[in-house]
């Protein structure tokens, strides 16, 4: 029987959560469309100010949920750490 390779550490099992990890991908992908799209509407000068600001605020909120929930998926990894 052929022995198994030892790439990783002994006891540095890998626990990361791969749902909250695609779950992440997909809030930063939205938040970058929202601040992008921001970013088009105030120099294309199509909304108001108060409009602009609420977008970009809705993607800065969306895009700290990706990052809560990207800590939420590997916060704990002892292999990633």
């Amino acid at each position: 029987m052929p022995a198994k390779s030892q790439n990783k550490p002994q006891g540095k099992k890998c626990t990361c959560n791969f749902g909250y990890m695609v779950i992440a991908w997909i809030l930063f992908a939205v938040a970058i469309y929202v601040l992008i799209s921001g970013i088009a509407a105030q120099f294309q000068g199509i909304m108001t100010w108060q409009e602009i600001l609420v977008t970009y605020f809705i993607g800065v909120v969306i895009l700290s949920l990706g990052k809560l929930s990207k800590w939420k998926g590997v916060g704990c990894c002892s292999s990633h750490k």
